[in-house]
């Protein structure tokens, strides 16, 4: 058994896994690579969101344990005490009717984006004010570290 993280190491343990055969293995990420090679104007420029506007990034897929519909609900709740903040979601997955329902609902077209699949998420990573991570279960996900590398501040719900 491989695990990426310390708790689920523990948790593997825990539940009866010999510990022979369970070893921790963290990700990791090249940081040559996720490294920042414009200012976060430039490169919300260059993909066409409004450098003016805070722009809260997210990277993950479109399901029920990554809870962006939280996310979208938290930018709502900024919107209405008058903060000028966008929220652009990255991926693809069975949430995506419901997280546009949910936009649509609080009026947020605007303002939320949900860009499916994109290759591109060094560009993207440039462009984010913010890089907020909404999920309830994870290990130790990637997109928090490339974005770090990437010198995005990161805003993560308080889970393992």
């Amino acid at each position: 058994m491989i695990c990426v993280s310390n708790d689920l190491y523990d948790s593997c343990l825990a539940n009866g896994v010999n510990s022979g055969r369970c070893v921790l293995i963290e990700n990791a990420i090249d940081t040559q690579q996720f490294s920042r090679s414009m200012d976060v104007t430039s490169a919300k420029q260059k993909l066409g969101f409004d450098p003016d506007r805070y722009l809260i990034g997210a990277v993950g897929r479109l399901s029920s344990e990554k809870r962006f519909d939280l996310l979208v609900r938290a930018v709502s709740a900024l919107r209405n005490d008058g903060k000028d903040v966008s929220l652009a979601i990255v991926g693809e997955g069975d949430q995506r009717p419901v997280l546009e329902r949910l936009i649509a609902e609080l009026g947020l077209q605007n303002h939320v984006r949900l860009l499916g699949f994109r290759s591109d998420t060094i560009d993207l990573f440039q462009a984010f004010d913010l890089y907020a991570l909404s999920s309830i279960r994870e290990g130790l996900p990637n997109v928090v570290l490339e974005a770090m590398a990437m010198g995005v501040p990161v805003v993560a719900t308080a889970i393992a």
